[in-house]
């Protein structure tokens, strides 16, 4: 906080101040404010922190951006694993677009890099980007409009693909598994393993992820 506030540290074990001359960048997927009013985080931190915010929305809600990283993956996987270039079928790019991404960003590179890999054909159809194509949950949420709904869907069908194994979905879907098992709590969803720990709290689950 003095660091922040100040813009000088004084080293372990030392008695002169420092100044020093940063940027402070901070990132988190979390709403702070609210946060905040819960008393989970410092008030005085977040002010101090709070300068410029920049918000960068989900990426269901920029859909108009997928095609772009679509593009972009592919080359860069073609590249990667070699063979000839791969294109998106008019069906497979519109079941992405029209796809919900809970796991943002991450699960969509996911998603066409294991395509690229195990699709032989050179052009994607959307059984290779979905295992479980056609995605009932899809049909449902599109006839009901129901967004939150189909969200939750596809969080369940991530959950049974990977046994409810907390470590596997995680990385399936390029989330951390704190935020997976609030999400397992949420759906009512129990580990079926040995990977059903709930995630350590406070300086224990700090230490752990330092």
């Amino acid at each position: 906080m003095r660091a922040i506030q100040e813009r000088r540290i004084v080293r372990v074990g030392g008695e002169t101040a420092i100044p020093v001359d940063v940027r402070i960048v901070c990132a988190t997927n979390q709403d702070l404010r609210a946060r905040v009013e819960a008393g989970a985080f410092r008030e005085d931190l977040y002010y101090r922190i709070n300068v410029i915010h920049l918000r960068v929305p989900m990426l269901r809600e920029r859909r108009e951006d997928i095609p772009w990283f679509e593009r972009l993956f592919l080359r860069e996987f073609t590249q990667q694993h070699g063979g000839e270039p791969r294109l998106l079928s008019p069906a497979a790019e519109q079941a992405l677009v029209n796809y919900p991404w809970p796991g943002n960003l991450r699960e969509l590179r996911h998603c066409i890099e294991r395509a690229c890999i195990l699709w032989g054909p050179a052009r994607l159809e959307p059984e290779a980007l979905f295992e479980n194509w056609p995605h009932e949950a899809i049909v449902h949420a599109n006839a009901a409009g129901n967004l939150d709904q189909y969200i939750r869907d596809c969080e369940r069908q991530a959950l049974e693909h990977c046994s409810n194994q907390i470590g596997h979905t995680a990385t399936y879907l390029g989330i951390s598994r704190k935020t997976l098992w609030e999400k397992m709590k949420r759906l009512q969803i129990h580990a079926l393993t040995s990977d059903n720990s709930e995630p350590a709290s406070g300086a224990a689950r700090t230490a752990r992820q330092s």
